[in-house]
């Protein structure tokens, strides 16, 4: 930190913020344990901020290896010693007396804390008068209340609590300080307790006047000098107190001089400062404002450029179509796409069950090119498979919709195949001849009694060959008919189902 010991802690205060906002406290205290601030009720010090610019947690205090610093959590920003860029979300500047940092319209200082009160010299530090020490800059009124403690028309008016001592305390017995600045730095140290060499301690409560009681002024030799040394009566004052006023007033004269230097240099502060703040405070408004007009245009511009793709893609960009109608095709388009496939995914998923059924080879997952309508767990796994992840495991999304809607195509034909080749071989396990060799068999363990209803097995033949003569019309005549009644019985419970489900969504 700033001073030559470790700092114990410190003290935010408020030096600016945003009008018509009523503050709870003007400083907080953090300690070595930190703290965050922010608009969140979480924080150590919690703002107030009706634009909401400040964030939840915005910056925080964290004290480590005997240092304080300043880290920036925000998304606006935290701007440190005036910065025209802020410390950057995550990034830390350590912390010293006199910095200042800004978030939204605060402004904060810091201030040092040795010992875990205020900050601050002892008593008999002049400068302590007026919180001069430790600060890094001050506003006019507190230079003004500064200057007029020592530069009135009587600067000994209103003696301090603990007075100065004596300028003969301050220097060395054995030499001379020839640097009137160094008697300045003596002035915080403690004195001695010797009524005779502080001319600012009344020997005894005498009811002077309070000048008298201050200092004796040193005067003219009078003329009747030599009249008094006749006299036996104690001297009132000390003789040596007059001689110790010509070094104080030269230092005096110094601390006045340094006093108008400080002021001057301290003006200009000022006014550099609050033009860099003025400065500041425009082009955080030129932000906002740039930021609320240019994003909705942006997003507006965005999404009207997509719906006119979408309208060029679905074939139809010759026609006029108001923005209404435009942005109502392109919501009803989105949702086409997800009941289309929401479909496919289904249809594809029977087939699935068929071919397990029958012990069909089904597809199985590959490295590459598989189709997301096959291998997803739900729609929202499929949407984002196909148009979120970047993966070739999968296929692109419309290689995927082309390829699930072909594999249904071909799923129908081949099992209208499968149906006719298994009535096939279901006439030719009927075959006479195939019979008779299996009859064969049993006539010669004597199950069968040759000659018995011959009569019906010649009809048989017949009639099984009038099958395989015509065999469209025989599947037709035995199987289409049980078919068709057997595919309208479930075609209807499944529409009945269906309607019943919509029903009751409705």
């Amino acid at each position: 930190m700033g001073s030559g010991s470790e700092c114990v802690s410190i003290e935010i205060s408020i030096v600016r913020s945003p009008k018509h906002v009523q503050h709870t406290k003007t400083s907080h205290c953090f300690a070595t344990q930190g703290g965050s601030l922010g608009r969140g009720p979480d924080n150590a010090w919690v703002l107030e901020d009706p634009e909401r610019f400040i964030s939840t947690r915005h910056s925080q205090i964290v004290y480590e290896n005997g240092r304080y610093y300043l880290a920036d959590l925000s998304t606006n920003g935290t701007f440190y010693n005036g910065a025209a860029e802020p410390i950057g979300n995550g990034n830390r500047v350590p912390l010293k007396d006199g910095d200042r940092f800004s978030l939204s319209d605060y402004e904060f200082e810091v201030r040092e804390r040795a010992d875990g009160s205020a900050a601050g010299m002892p008593e008999d530090d002049p400068f302590a008068l007026n919180g001069f020490a430790g600060h890094s800059s001050m506003d006019d009124a507190d230079l003004s209340g500064f200057a007029s403690s020592y530069v009135g028309s009587d600067p000994f008016a209103n003696p301090v609590a603990a007075p100065l001592p004596a300028l003969g305390s301050l220097i060395e017995p054995d030499y001379a300080e020839t640097d009137p600045l160094a008697v300045l730095d003596r002035v915080g140290q403690p004195s001695q307790a010797n009524p005779f060499l502080e001319p600012f301690a009344p020997s005894q409560p005498d009811n002077a006047d309070p000048m008298q009681q201050a200092m004796a002024w040193p005067s003219a030799i009078p003329e009747d000098w030599d009249n008094e040394l006749g006299g036996h009566e104690p001297p009132v004052a000390p003789v040596s107190a007059p001689p110790a006023q010509a070094p104080f007033n030269a230092a005096d004269s110094n601390t006045l001089e340094m006093l108008r230097m400080a002021e001057e240099k301290c003006e200009a502060l000022e006014t550099e400062n609050r033009a860099l703040l003025a400065e500041i405070t425009q082009l955080r408004q030129k932000l906002k404002n740039v930021g609320q007009t240019t994003a909705p245009k942006a997003v507006e511009r965005r999404v009207h450029e997509t719906d006119e793709s979408l309208i060029e893609v679905m074939g139809l960009g010759g026609w006029d179509l108001s923005e209404a109608k435009r942005l109502e095709v392109s919501n009803i388009a989105g949702q086409i796409v997800r009941e289309t496939l929401i479909g496919l995914m289904q249809a594809l998923s029977f087939r699935k069950k068929i071919k397990e059924e029958f012990r069909i080879n089904v597809t199985t997952i590959q490295p590459v090119e598989n189709n997301p309508l096959k291998f997803s767990a739900n729609l929202e796994d499929a949407l984002e498979n196909m148009f979120v992840r970047e993966n070739k495991a999968y296929m692109r999304p419309l290689d995927a919709v082309r390829e699930g809607f072909q594999g249904i195509s071909e799923h129908q034909v081949a099992v209208l195949s499968g149906i006719q080749a298994a009535f096939r071989g279901m006439i030719e396990r009927f075959d006479p001849d195939s019979l008779e060799k299996r009859f064969e068999k049993y006539r010669k363990a004597g199950v069968i009694k040759v000659g018995q209803k011959s009569k019906n097995w010649d009809s048989y033949r017949e009639f099984h060959q009038d099958l395989v003569n015509n065999l469209d019309n025989s599947f037709q005549h035995l199987f289409g008919y049980d078919f068709m009644q057997a595919y309208e019985d479930q075609l209807q419970r499944l529409v009945m189902s269906r309607r019943a489900k919509a029903k009751a969504k409705s």
